[in-house]
Order: C-alpha cells, then structure tokens, then sequence
C-alpha cells in the first residue's frame, strides 16, 4: 500500500514537472522543434526512480524511528550534513571518489547533475549514466527489500 502510494505521488510529481517544463519551454524558448524537446528526454525516467528511491528511503528511516520530527530532522541533517561531510572527506582527504558516489544521496545527484554550472560556462553532464542508474536501481531494491522485510517482521502488512 505504502509503495503505491510512492509510486503514485512520483508519477504525478514527474507529469506535473514535465507539463511545467513543456509550457514554460514552448513560451520563452525560441527553439520549438520535436527534435529540440526530446533531446534530454531520459531524465524524465530518471526523475522519477530518484523521486520513488528518496520516498522509499524516507519511508524505510520513518518505519525505523516511527517518531515524524525526528525522522524529518535526521533526514534533512543526513542530506545537508553528514553525507556531504563524508563524500568531501571521501574524494579530498581518502582521495576515493568512486566510494563518495556510492552513497544513497550522491549516487542521486550524480544519476542527475545539477545543470547550473552551464550557465557559468562550464561543462554539464548532459546524459543519465548507465552506472549511476545501475548504482540507484540496486539501493531502491535493497530500500524495498527493508521495508517489506520490516512490514513483515512486525506483522503491519
């Protein structure tokens, strides 16, 4: 039931993203072309297995922690805190850069880069890698794999 809900509310965060991103294109963009719209389409997949994948993994941490506040304060602090901290010390300090990507939260950002540095002439990743899809793919599995396991073993289902 609970994934259901995932799912749905990913799918509709996605269409709901991409009729925002088609409107606004099809105003302020002087290039209309179908060839120009579908150039980048395999973020929109990838939009949403990162959308299902963080829900999955807030929802494996609420049904271990069953307390709401702390729940959101120790995922905003994972996310903004200690994973950054981790991935630095990782690729500065260890100089280990593969292991950095592997956590839950860069393997995300990196399956989706952050397209801002274009815009300060710099190059962007203009494509979803195959590895860092691979890498995501296997945490939703373990993250459903917990979740179902947990429900099963406190008989919630």
């Amino acid at each position: 039931m609970a994934l259901s809900i995932i799912v749905t509310l990913s799918f509709l965060v996605t269409i709901v993203v991409v009729l925002v991103g088609l409107i606004v294109g099809f105003l302020y963009s002087p290039v209309t072309d179908i060839g120009s719209i579908m150039a980048h389409v395999g973020f929109i997949p990838a939009y949403f297995l990162h959308l299902v994948a963080f829900q999955s993994l807030c929802m494996l941490i609420a049904m271990l922690i069953k307390r709401s506040g702390i729940t959101i304060a120790l995922i905003v602090f994972w996310v903004y805190m200690i994973e950054p901290i981790i991935s630095t010390l990782l690729t500065y300090w260890l100089e280990i850069p593969w292991l950095a990507g592997l956590l839950p939260f860069e393997a995300a950002g990196n399956m989706i880069a952050n397209p801002f540095p274009k815009f300060i002439l710099r190059e962007t990743q203009n494509y979803v890698s195959l590895g860092d899809l691979g890498i995501h793919l296997l945490y939703m599995g373990v993250i459903i794999w917990a979740c179902y396991a947990l429900m099963t073993k406190r008989d919630v289902r």
